[in-house]
């Protein structure tokens, strides 16, 4: 009997990884047979083949099995054990990761995508390849980094289960750090100017590879590569708007570009159109102005005359205006510009009449025998009716009374320029007369050329061309020549810079009928700035200045930009701004920003300056104004009593407060921008003032001066003032067309009248009057021999007089000291005292006369002081108050001089006496001599009690043939005064000749000694004798010779003629007088020796002595002469030996000390001692 089989329990079930996997299962206390059985499900089982032992080894399983064992023993019913379970788990699969790219700098996001992963997934990354972190909280297939700053590895790690994980591919995100950086440098010039920029390139990460320009700001189109490769890019000489950009590269990413910079140039020429409107306002409330866009403009600016006011603006050119019921006439202006140039001002006068805005016609009358004139009325009207004014030599043939007319032309009578004229009669009232210029010769219209020519050598100039014209007579300025086109409409003029500065170049032009009028054009070589571009009222809108999108510009800031258009070759630009405004930037630069401090700026003027090759040119100015606000309304007012408007525009500020003429109601509008008032009594000059707070938060006060021109007044600076003379004009507005004003004066219970052909009369003019009466004054108008009615009335007081020194003397210098002094008159003065100050002495004078002297006080005047004058007047029988005091200073003490008729000759004599000016009104202690040597410069003085000296008073004495410059100083009180003018004289050459005692005389003995006279300083002496046919001379050191020194002696019975010159400086000084000498005749000769007088002499000068001394030798041997000088204590200081004919260029003494010498002099056994003196 077989036992029931028993199933067991099998164990090991298990979790594998799919594909390469092993599983033991062991079935443990089963009985029987095993089969061990599989499912894929755990409800279908099939057998193992071979699977029949207590273990199973399940290997490589790809999916999930359920195992049992099944245990049979013969017939026994099989048991079955439990199942378990090997649940397989797919394999990690790190999938295909995608997305890996280049990251554009550190500010980016990049999205990485992991695909046919199987697991779950975690992300790492890395910034080396090699150590990879994980990346928290990211666990889907794609994944998101932003801000990548550096290199980056990423890849995803996939685990399944219990399977091993899988890596996938790594991604590697690269960052671009390449950062094109921001350019700086930006300019504005204007057209035509040089320029020179540099722009800067700042904050670039990479190297520079290069510079590109465009004429687009986003660089379409044509991009010009620049080859540069540094930071800075240099440019000169920008002829358009032009756009630059830097490319920049780093480690071989892609480059990228700078932010972009611009050089821009701006039109320095602006054209503005005419002003487009309604010229004729009858009947319109609301109107527009415009002009045409004015290409390059950045600003309008328009003005509007009182009743005429903004109501919008659209784009600055164009502006809807209001039109005040009251309105009766103006001009409306604009003006656009930019940064380099404002345009000229355009106009449109406007009306509430008629308009007679052309009239069309022939302007030159030159071989015309008729013609036709055409007016063009504005609004039109085809009933008006017109009336022609037209010259001599015009004859209207039809037309008449219509717009239309036809005229016949005598050129005999025609033969120079007149006017057409007409005036137009219509619904909406009387036209205004317009003017037509006609000439019998048309001039030429205009010259078109250089007004300015700084630095070009040629130019040409041109007037436009005439089909009539014969030719074209052209005249030039000195400077300017016409090398070519004399005769036609063009000249082209070459230029002397040197000699040119300014003139008129002129044409005229020559017709069949004769030469026209010359069309001139101004020219200088100075050049001047364009015009100043900037706003002129700052805190106010009266001036309304609009941007290109009707917006109005307000510059309450105070931060302006003033400008001009650049200039060619300057090299500087100087600016000048008003006191309270401050150039903060572009000084010496074409334009500046100027800050404007509104507490103390009110108006000025801004100017500016260049310089360039032709030096510094004239110089262009603006006038700026705080507020330029001005109130609209009418000033005349004359037939106008009730509904006047005043305003301002709204935008000028606020806290407006009006104030009116006391003839005026303020109706309505008192704190507003806008009052209507009413009109009660006499009509006065006076004024209509607003105070506000203007834009710029100052307080501003504007007036508009209102009245009736018809009517007058005093005027305001009079009214309630106290005038100080009797004599003073008192004026009274002014009214046109008036021929005389009377004055209607009132002084209490009295009335005078006054009438005078001028608009002033004075006190004095008055029969009664009084010193400190008040007088009530008004004025009524005389026009056309009809007097108008009085003015309002107004008060003047008289002042009592106090006489003052005339203003023409205070605070002068009197010419001299005698001068009289004046002051005031007044009238029925009988006296005036002069009161005169000097420090605290306090001194007067009266006199009968309205004038004194100085010197006619007590104790007179003195030079150099200056005295404090005041006047006091006796009239009435009374001393008025003094006057204001007076500085007057007495003049300097005069100066002293030489004698003028001695100045610039040659003195007589070395004694002759020099005399110096006596002065009038001094007394003088001491004269002071300052002589100078005008050879060495050497400077002495020589005072004296006296007034007069000669020159060899002087220590050292005169030198002869010398120059000397004296000037003469005089001591006064103690001090000594200046030196006057300088006076030159010069010293005679010295001069000698044969002592007279000798002159004359026969002598004995040939060799008699003859003497010269004696000529201090001199070093020699020259003899010439002469018996009439031979002439011989001798030069001697000494004064003397014998006629027996002569070459060939001298013969008995014979007269001869002498002459000596001196020697001097060296120099052979002129020969003095002859002097004839005889020798004895035989007869007369009774002992005559053969040997000749003995003769010897020595003499020092000059002694004393300053620098070196001489000797003078009278001898009449030719003997060497020993000279020895010694000191007082016997030790010999020189010894010399010097021929006589020598001695005179020996000088000695230079290296003395000063004190006291013995000199021995010695010739063979004659001797002499002097004694010398050294100071």
């Amino acid at each position: 009997m077989n036992q029931a089989p028993v199933a067991g329990t099998v164990s090991g079930g298990a979790t594998v990884c799919a594909t390469s996997n092993a599983t033991t299962l062991t079935l443990n206390g089963s009985q029987g047979s095993v089969q061990w059985q599989c499912s894929a499900n755990g409800v279908d089982f099939t057998n193992i083949s071979g699977a029949n032992s207590a273990t199973y080894s399940a290997t490589n399983l790809t999916a999930t099995k359920y195992f049992r064992a099944v245990v049979t023993n013969g017939v026994c019913s099989a048991s079955t054990s439990n199942v378990v379970t090997i649940t397989v788990q797919p394999a990690s699969v790190a999938g295909t990761l995608t997305g890996g790219t280049l990251l554009d700098s550190a500010i980016n996001s990049t999205t990485l995508n992991l695909n046919g992963a199987v697991g779950t997934i975690r992300w790492e990354t890395s910034t080396n390849n090699i150590n990879f972190t994980t990346v928290n909280g990211q666990t889907s297939s794609s994944l998101t980094l932003v801000n990548v700053s550096q290199a980056t590895y990423v890849r995803a790690v996939v685990s399944s289960g219990i399977c091993a994980a899988a890596t996938s591919n790594t991604s590697t995100l690269l960052v671009n750090s390449t950062v094109g950086g921001t350019l700086t440098g930006n300019q504005s010039y204007c057209q035509g100017a040089s320029n020179s920029s540099v722009l800067t390139l700042n904050g670039q990460v990479g190297n520079i590879v290069r510079w590109e320009s465009s004429a687009n700001a986003d660089f379409s189109g044509t991009v010009t590569n620049i080859n540069n490769t540094t930071t800075s890019l240099t440019l000169t000489n920008v002829t358009t708007t032009t756009y630059y950009r830097a490319v920049v590269s780093n480690n071989g990413f892609p480059s990228k570009y700078s932010t972009s910079a611009s050089i821009a140039i701006i039109g320095s020429s602006l054209s503005i159109q005419e002003i487009q409107g309604l010229q004729s306002l009858c009947a319109i409330s609301q109107t527009t102005y415009s002009v045409p866009t004015v290409v390059g403009a950045t600003n309008y600016v328009w003005t509007f005359p009182a009743g005429i006011s903004a109501a919008t603006n659209t784009a600055g050119n164009s502006v809807l205006v209001n039109v005040d019921p009251l309105f009766q006439e103006g001009t409306i202006t604009v003006k656009a510009f930019n940064a380099c140039s404002t345009t000229l001002i355009k106009t449109i006068d406007v009306l509430k009449k008629p308009i007679i805005i052309l009239i069309t016609g022939p302007t030159s009358t030159c071989g015309a025998t008729t013609a036709t004139y055409t007016a063009t009325l504005s609004p039109p009207d085809p009933k008006a009716v017109y009336t022609w004014n037209i010259p001599n030599g015009f004859t209207i043939t039809s037309g008449a009374g219509t717009s239309s007319i036809t005229v016949a032309i005598d050129n005999n009578v025609f033969t120079s320029t007149g006017y057409i004229n007409a005036i137009a009669v219509s619904d909406c009232g009387t036209s205004p007369t317009k003017f037509f210029t006609i000439s019998a010769i048309q001039a030429p219209s205009t010259i078109t050329g250089r007004e300015e020519v700084c630095g070009i050598t040629s130019t040409t100039y041109s007037t436009p061309a005439n089909a009539s014209a014969s030719s074209f007579i052209w005249s030039v300025p000195t400077g300017m020549s016409i090398t070519t086109g004399q005769g036609t409409n063009q000249i082209t003029v070459a230029i002397d810079q040197n000699v040119f500065t300014s003139g008129n170049v002129s044409v005229v032009t020559s017709y069949s009928c004769g030469t026209s009028l010359p069309k001139t054009l101004l020219v200088n070589k100075a050049q001047k700035p364009g015009n100043i571009t900037g706003p002129s009222a700052l805190c106010g809108v009266s001036e309304i200045t609009y941007d290109t999108q009707g917006q109005i510009v307000n510059y309450a800031g105070g931060n302006v930009v003033y400008s001009i258009p650049s200039v060619v070759g300057a090299t500087n630009y100087n600016w000048v701004v008003p006191q309270g405004a401050t150039i903060l930037s572009g000084q010496g630069t074409n334009t500046i920003n100027v800050t404007f401090n509104f507490a103390t700026f009110v108006s000025g003027t801004i100017s500016v300056t260049f310089t360039n090759q032709c030096g510094l040119s004239l110089p262009s100015s603006l006038d700026v104004r705080r507020s330029g606000t001005y109130i609209n309304g009418f000033s005349q007012l004359c037939d106008i009593k009730s509904n006047v408007t005043y305003t301002v525009p709204t935008s000028v500020g606020s806290n407006f407060a009006w104030r009116v003429p006391s003839w005026m109601t303020i109706v309505s509008g008192q704190n507003t921008n806008q009052i209507t008032v009413s009109i009660a009594g006499s009509i006065c000059s006076d004024y209509v003032f607003l105070d506000f707070v203007s834009n710029c938060n100052t307080n501003e006060s504007i007036s508009l001066s209102v009245g009736c021109g018809s009517s007058s007044k005093l005027d305001a600076s009079f009214c309630g003032t106290t005038i100080a003379s009797e004599y003073t004009q008192i004026y009274a507005n002014t009214v046109s067309g008036a021929s005389a004003y009377k004055f209607r004066v009132i002084n209490g219970a009295s009335t005078q009248y006054i009438t005078s052909a001028s608009p002033y009369f004075t006190i004095n003019q008055l029969t009664t009057w009084a010193f400190g009466d008040t007088f009530t004054v008004d004025v009524a108008p005389i026009t056309g021999g009809v007097q108008g009615g009085y003015g309002c009335s107004c008060a003047i007081t008289l002042a009592y007089p106090l006489p003052t020194i005339q203003t023409t003397t205070c605070g002068t210098t009197l010419s001299n000291i005698d001068n009289r002094i004046y002051c005031s008159s007044i009238t029925s003065a009988t006296s005036y005292r002069f009161e005169v100050t000097n420090g605290s002495t306090v001194r007067t004078y009266s006199s009968t006369t309205n004038s004194f002297i100085l010197s006619q006080l007590p104790g007179g005047s003195a030079y150099g002081v200056t005295y404090s004058i005041r006047v006091a007047a006796f009239y009435n029988n009374v001393w008025s108050a003094y006057g204001a005091s007076c500085n007057v200073t007495t003049p300097s003490t005069p100066t002293s001089r030489i004698d003028s008729a001695v100045c610039g000759t040659t003195l007589a004599s070395l004694w002759t006496t020099l005399y110096a000016s006596q002065l009038s009104g001094v007394t003088a202690q001491s004269y002071r001599f300052e002589v100078t040597n005008l050879s060495t410069n050497a400077v002495v003085t020589y005072d004296s009690a006296v007034s007069n000296f000669s020159l060899m008073l002087m220590t050292g004495g005169a030198k002869f043939a010398t120059s000397y410059a004296i000037r003469v100083a005089v001591k006064v009180n103690g001090s000594w005064q200046q030196y006057g003018a300088s006076c030159t004289v010069t010293t005679p050459a010295p001069t000698t000749k044969i002592q007279a005692s000798q002159c004359g005389i026969t002598i004995n003995n040939l060799w008699t000694t003859l003497y010269a006279d004696d000529v201090t300083g001199a070093t020699g002496y020259s003899f010439e004798v002469t018996n009439g046919t031979t002439v011989r001379s001798i030069v001697r050191s000494v004064k003397n010779f014998s006629l027996m020194l002569l070459t060939g002696g001298a013969t008995i019975n014979v007269t001869y003629s002498v002459r000596v010159a001196a020697i001097y400086n060296g120099t052979l000084q002129p020969y003095g007088a002859v002097c004839t000498i005889s020798t004895v005749s035989p007869t007369a000769r009774t002992i005559a020796s053969d040997e000749p007088t003995i003769v010897f002499d020595a003499r020092v000068f000059p002694n004393p002595f300053e620098s070196n001394f001489g000797i003078s030798i009278d001898t009449s041997r030719d003997q060497m002469i020993a000279i020895r000088a010694f000191d007082m204590l016997g030790k010999e200081l020189q010894a010399i030996e010097v021929a006589p004919q020598d001695l005179h260029t020996i000088t000695l003494g230079e290296q003395y000390p000063t004190g006291v010498y013995q000199l021995i002099v010695t010739q063979g056994n004659d001797s002499k001692v002097l004694r010398v003196i050294k100071r």
